[in-house]
């Protein structure tokens, strides 16, 4: 027989209300005093609070920060034997687009993931070159309604090309005229290849 649960008394769910009501009393009390400091002050205790709402279950599906490394971000995943490093360009300008750099370690294999706006000429493919060496035409794989992409794997050679390197260029020519051209910094990537498992001496495409 089911019981009716109208009259069951819950300490254990009186207790899971009073956390919320408190952390709200407590965001109240450092908004107004917020008023009055007009500071950075609040950031460190708005973390704190975020970090308790988290721990409360508010917040199931926070990702961690990943490790800043100069101009790229690692983000590693011990359990799962993967590991990435990315940089976003964000562009300015009118005619100006996003794009992005992911190197990613998988299954004993790197790959290098370039994400490219759409308008570009897909047949010409893009031009990857480092610092001032001439560059070499790479085969754009897929596109979109939102971007284009570029997937190689990586061979050792490619890696010590990219570790001597201060900066990556990635051009690609777009449908209206002209081309447009992605400067990728290296501050910090030799740092972080160093997390990630070096690839296999296969014959790969880079």
């Amino acid at each position: 027989m089911i019981e009716d649960d109208d009259d069951y008394d819950d300490p254990a769910g009186r207790r899971s209300l009073f956390r919320p009501l408190l952390l709200v009393l407590v965001v109240a009390g450092l908004a107004a005093v917020g008023i009055v400091w007009k500071g950075d002050a609040l950031d460190p205790a708005f973390g704190w609070i975020r970090s308790a709402i988290a721990s409360a279950g508010g917040d199931r599906d926070a990702v961690p920060a990943g490790r800043r490394l100069g101009a790229w971000v690692a983000q590693c995943d011990a359990a799962a034997k993967s590991c990435a490093l990315a940089q976003d360009l964000r562009a300015t300008g009118d005619r100006a687009h996003d794009a992005s750099w992911r190197i990613e370690a998988r299954g004993g294999t790197m790959y290098a993931i370039w994400t490219l706006p759409t308008g570009i000429m897909v047949r010409t493919g893009m031009l990857l070159g480092f610092d001032d060496k001439k560059p070499i035409s790479v085969p754009i794989d897929s596109c979109t309604a939102t971007d284009c992409e570029v997937r190689a794997k990586i061979t050792p050679a490619f890696v010590e090309t990219m570790r001597g390197a201060r900066v990556s260029l990635a051009s690609v020519t777009l449908k209206g005229g002209g081309s447009e051209t992605f400067t990728f910094s290296h501050d910090g990537l030799a740092d972080g290849l160093a997390l990630l498992p070096a690839p296999e001496a296969s014959t790969t495409r880079d």
